[in-house]
């Protein structure tokens, strides 16, 4: 059903998969399998096996500097953004709010671009995770609609599409994003982009 569906999704933002074995009269079995890279760095890996996206995010704060004080490291707590997510598609809004509110994230979640540019018009926002193919307004002319608000010229807009080609990538800057994450996400990458969020302030 729809929550094997939501999971096999998850599998795969950990860059796995869920594979599923039927043998009539035996049963089935439902196998998991995520790739980690290997790094000379202490890796983030070994915090991904205890399971906590948060914790990606705690050792990041603490590796900003061995000195940083108490109050810079607050201010990289990633449940302090204001986040916005622009996404139509139902399961990726159930798939991006999940792996927000790991990271200690309640996200605002709209279903086209129409409807973040309105909502930053009435709200303030850190932070914008916008869909680039959505019905109404897509995620290209609603960023262009929000950087022409001044107070917005230079909000991180981070592009969310399947499209990886090296052509969309450019258009998407050109018009304004700030980042361009493939789908599924990259937990790692989506987290790091996030925490430079919060650094922007310090």
């Amino acid at each position: 059903g729809l929550g094997l569906t939501i999971a096999k999704k998850l599998s795969q933002l950990m860059a796995g998969d869920i594979t599923i074995e039927s043998k009539e009269g035996a049963g089935t079995s439902l196998v998991f399998t995520c790739k980690l890279p290997l790094t000379r760095a202490k890796p983030l890996s070994t915090i991904l096996e205890n399971h906590s996206f948060q914790k990606i995010a705690s050792e990041q704060s603490n590796n900003i500097g061995d000195n940083a004080s108490p109050q810079a490291l607050t201010q990289n707590d990633l449940s302090k953004l204001n986040v916005l997510v622009a996404e139509d598609n139902r399961i990726n809004q159930k798939l991006i709010g999940t792996v927000l509110s790991k990271l200690g994230i309640s996200a605002v979640i709209v279903e086209n671009g129409q409807l973040a540019v309105d909502y930053v018009k009435k709200e303030a926002v850190d932070v914008i995770l916008m869909d680039c193919q959505m019905p109404v307004l897509d995620g290209y002319q609603a960023t262009l609609q929000i950087r022409a608000i001044p107070e917005y010229a230079d909000l991180p807009i981070f592009a969310l599409t399947a499209d990886v080609d090296t052509r969309s990538k450019d258009k998407a800057m050109a018009l304004g994003f700030t980042k361009h994450l493939a789908k599924p996400i990259n937990l790692e990458e989506l987290t790091l982009s996030l925490l430079e969020v919060t650094q922007l302030g310090t």
